[in-house]
């Protein structure tokens, strides 16, 4: 039998040093850091050795980190999180393809943004000094599309990589707007930690774009948009596998569009 790569975890833990454990500790409370950064990013975020995250990660059965990585990002995407939200708009048939998928999906997360929401939230980027996108793991690719979709509308997009939100705090200004990417899972805790702890003057206006209405960093900022989620695999419903980060890229697109009509017509 071939063991997932959480069955592997779980299979080393009797084995594990206190130092290791304490690396199987992070790995069960934040995934999507250990898919998304460097040993060495992750091993300055939690103050742990670099050399306890290679044995942890040789002990369950991998090379190194690298190794490690790819499996973990793989195990996030085809194990989901098990969010169960129905898409009733959504034929089951086996005989949908790739074109008719999208569109639904693209159909579902239009008729889930009101009208207002969408014109608020081109009101707010116009006039942002600054936009910034951040996600880890899929979400990171939602970040990467809505950076690049408002650059070249000639709106200033900015990626702000999981390495460098901490360092992007001593440049980020009240009058920047970051855009948070994440369905379910609290990888911006840190980041946004420290955003309520800056003064009111310096704190830049945050919005979480999750799968889940109760995200459990909803709390920590100042807007949180839900958009609809499933599963990213269900065993045949669909020609492809379908993940969260289809939705967000909907979101993105719905979103950019929207800012270029309030351009053309101030």
């Amino acid at each position: 039998m071939i063991l997932n790569i959480w069955d592997k975890i779980e299979s080393c833990k009797p084995n594990l040093t206190p130092k290791e454990l304490e690396i199987y500790e992070l790995l069960q409370k934040d995934p999507y850091s250990f898919s998304a950064g460097s040993a060495m990013e992750i091993a300055a975020r939690y103050g742990v050795a670099q050399s306890a995250i290679s044995r942890f990660c040789q002990k369950a059965g991998f090379s190194g980190f690298a190794d490690f990585r790819l499996s973990m990002t793989l195990g996030l995407s085809s194990d989901s999180q098990k969010l169960d939200v129905p898409f009733n708009s959504i034929s089951k048939s086996n005989e949908m393809d790739c074109t008719q998928a999208m569109c639904s999906i693209i159909t579902t997360v239009s008729q889930a943004l009101p009208d207002k929401l969408l014109d608020d939230l081109a009101q707010r980027i116009l006039h942002s000094t600054n936009i910034y996108a951040s996600g880890y793991g899929a979400s990171l690719c939602a970040a990467q599309s809505l950076a690049f979709l408002l650059t070249i509308s000639s709106i200033p997009g900015h990626l702000l990589l999981a390495s460098q939100e901490m360092e992007a705090l001593h440049i980020i200004k009240n009058s920047d707007t970051v855009f948070l990417f994440s369905v379910s899972n609290p990888s911006h805790r840190d980041f946004l930690s420290l955003v309520t702890e800056l003064p009111q003057e310096k704190r830049p206006y945050t919005i979480l774009i999750t799968g889940i209405p109760k995200h459990p960093l909803r709390h920590k900022v100042s807007q949180v948009i839900s958009l609809p989620c499933w599963t990213s695999w269900i065993s045949g419903s669909y020609p492809m596998m379908m993940n969260n980060f289809v939705p967000q890229f909907a979101f993105t697109q719905l979103v950019v569009d929207r800012v270029t009509q309030h351009c053309a017509n101030p």
